[in-house]
């Protein structure tokens, strides 16, 4: 029990949301929230609050970025530097804020993802995309970026030469060139083995 608590709390942090946001939630009347959640979420900012108290001298994971975020600003080895951020395809309300943080006081951050196309600031790809979570990180990263004043290059796309990616497997390069369209396989003569 305790573990699983540790980590709602740990959630909790990382999707920004604080005890007293829980709090507001459980004793706001307009969101056609039913009393027994009200309730749970009223039980739940109590515990939440009480761990804030008990471990407020220490830190925990989930509270290096928020302490990232509030010293960025302050650091001098920031102030110049370009930030590459890569490997990821999506980021937490709380990693997001260090990157907002970072685009305020960084020289340059660049941010690579792995997509099909460039999105643009706000828009919303078809849920179905293949590339969904990471064509909406994309186009809330660029709405951060806006809203925190910085400009942005344009996008680089990283291709490869005209089948240098697949030469070995012709099957894996028809699935990639046909994904969107569903187009079907037709093996050649050399590749049935005649």
């Amino acid at each position: 029990m305790t573990e699983a608590l540790l980590e709602l709390i740990g959630e909790f942090k990382r999707y920004a949301l604080s005890s007293g946001a829980l709090e507001e939630l459980a004793g706001d009347g307009e969101q056609g929230i039913s009393l027994e959640l009200k309730r749970k979420l009223g039980e739940l900012a109590g515990i939440y609050a009480a761990y804030e108290r008990a471990t407020k001298p220490y830190l925990d994971a989930d509270d290096v970025l928020t302490l990232l975020k509030e010293r960025v600003g302050r650091s001098q080895l920031l102030r110049g530097a370009r930030v590459w951020i890569d490997g990821f395809h999506g980021f937490t309300p709380q990693e997001l804020a260090v990157i907002r943080s970072l685009l305020e006081h960084c020289r340059q951050v660049t941010v690579t993802l792995c997509l099909d196309r460039p999105y643009e600031a706000g828009e919303q790809p078809d849920e179905l995309d293949l590339f969904h979570p990471t064509a909406s990180t994309m186009s809330r990263l660029l709405l951060l970026a806006r809203e925190a004043g910085c400009g942005t290059d344009p996008v680089v796309e990283l291709g490869s030469p005209a089948g240098a990616r697949f030469r070995a497997s012709p099957m894996l390069a028809h699935l990639e060139r046909g994904f969107e369209g569903r187009l079907r396989w037709t093996p050649s003569d050399k590749e049935r083995g005649q």
